[in-house]
C-alpha cells in the first residue's frame, strides 16, 4: 500500500520514541530517510549523535510500535505530518530559521503558500484583565491589518489571540512545543 513506503510513519514512530527531543533533529539531518533512522543499528546511531538510552528506547520502540498504526491513528483525525526535507508545504519562513522543526504535525487546513504578514502573539498564562484587554485590542488591530496571528495553546494571551481571530473570522495558527498526544 502507499502507507508501506510512506517516509513519514517512520518518522512519526522515531518521534514517539524519543518523546519529540531535539535529537529527533539530529537523526533527521543525519539519515536521508525515516526508514534508515528508524532500522539503524546502534553504531550507526552513534555516529549520528545518539547514546546509550536513545539507543535503548529506539530498540525497545522498534519492538513496542507499530508504526503504520500510529500512522493511521494520524489520519483517522485529521492530522497531516509534514517534513522539512520532502514536503513542498512546509512553511518556507520557518524552514530558514535556525534549527527548524524536522517535523511538523497539522491539523485544518494548510496553506498553498507563505502566509502573509505572520506575527506571533505569546504572553502569560496568568494574564491580568489589562494584559487581556491589551491583547485584544493589539490582536483586533494586526487582523485588521491583514495579519495572520500565530500563538500557542495555552490559556491567557495565547488564547486570547486565537478568540480574536476566530472572533473576526480571520485565520489563526496554533503552534505547540509538544507532540500531538501530549
Amino acid at each position: 500500500s502507499f502507507l508501506m513506503h510512506d517516509d513519514r510513519a517512520y518518522w512519526h514512530a522515531i518521534n514517539i520514541a524519543l518523546n519529540a527531543s531535539p535529537l529527533v533533529y539530529k537523526l533527521y539531518g543525519f539519515f536521508d530517510t525515516g526508514k534508515a533512522a528508524w532500522s539503524a543499528r546502534a553504531t550507526e546511531l552513534k555516529h549520528a549523535g545518539a547514546g546509550e538510552e536513545i539507543i535503548e528506547r529506539l530498540k525497545n520502540a522498534r519492538a513496542k510500535i507499530d508504526i503504520f498504526k500510529e500512522y493511521e491513528q494520524l489520519e483517522k483525525h485529521g492530522i497531516t505530518l509534514i517534513t522539512l526535507k520532502n514536503s513542498a508545504e512546509y512553511p518556507s519562513l520557518l524552514a530558514h530559521v535556525t534549527n527548524p522543526p524536522p517535523i511538523l504535525y497539522c491539523r485544518g487546513a494548510i496553506p498553498k503558500k507563505d502566509i502573509p504578514f505572520p506575527i506571533a502573539i505569546v504572553g502569560s498564562r496568568k494574564a491580568t484583565k489589562e494584559g487581556l484587554h491589551t491583547a485584544e485590542s493589539l490582536c483586533e488591530e494586526l487582523i485588521r491589518a491583514g495579519c495572520t496571528l500565530i500563538s500557542g495553546l495555552a490559556l491567557g494571551i495565547d488564547a486570547q489571540a486565537h478568540k480574536q481571530a476566530i472572533a473576526q473570522n480571520a485565520a489563526t495558527i496554533a503552534v505547540l512545543g509538544s507532540g500531538v498526544s501530549d
